[in-house]
């Protein structure tokens, strides 16, 4: 799957594929720039999710983490 760099939400700062493949001692992770909380576990089945996925690619269940405007 090609990863084009996704920006922050917040500072749009590029992140890119550091949100799929950097193992994670927590359950949230943060921008590296402004701290703020992009990507967090699905609350149903453990999948990592991005604040800009409305719904779990997995298991389907909407994102609680979903984007809004901060």
């Amino acid at each position: 799957m090609s990863d084009p760099k996704q920006p922050c939400p917040k500072c749009s700062f590029e992140i890119g594929k550091l949100l799929y493949c950097t193992p994670l001692d927590s359950d949230i992770y943060y921008c590296p720039k402004c701290e703020y909380k992009i990507q967090a576990k699905c609350d149903k089945c453990g999948t990592w999710l991005t604040v800009l996925e409305r719904y779990c690619q997995k298991c389907g269940v909407e994102n609680t983490f979903f984007y809004s405007t901060p």
